[in-house]
């Protein structure tokens, strides 16, 4: 099973940021269940998205990339796995402080 990214693998996780991680084998997952989870993303009419496969503590992840956060809340309350939160604030969040912060006068005043 391959680790790693591809442009389109982190282009879903950029644009659609509610993260899901499933847990699988080397072998990645059985049949029945990437039928379930297809069955899953169709009945709510939203196209399947994957994000990256990673390797995290010796057990490696796939990714579903959802809109919503409750879309991939249902998800992990179906198939179990976990949400992904990244460390990091989205990119207009971050600007969003910096200019808050480059407003506040004890740091616009020279020393």
């Amino acid at each position: 099973m391959p680790c790693g990214s591809s442009y389109k693998a982190v282009g879903n996780e950029t644009k659609f940021p509610y993260i899901a991680e499933l847990p699988a084998s080397m072998r990645g997952l059985d049949v029945a269940l990437s039928r379930r989870i297809i069955q899953f993303h169709k009945t709510r009419h939203v196209q399947p998205r994957h994000g990256r496969t990673i390797l995290k503590e010796g057990q490696f992840y796939y990714r579903w990339c959802f809109p919503d956060l409750q879309i991939a809340h249902e998800f992990i309350e179906q198939f179990g796995g976990s949400l992904y939160e990244p460390n990091q604030l989205p990119r207009n969040e971050t600007r969003r402080i910096a200019a808050n912060i480059a407003k506040l006068p004890e740091l616009s005043r020279k020393k």
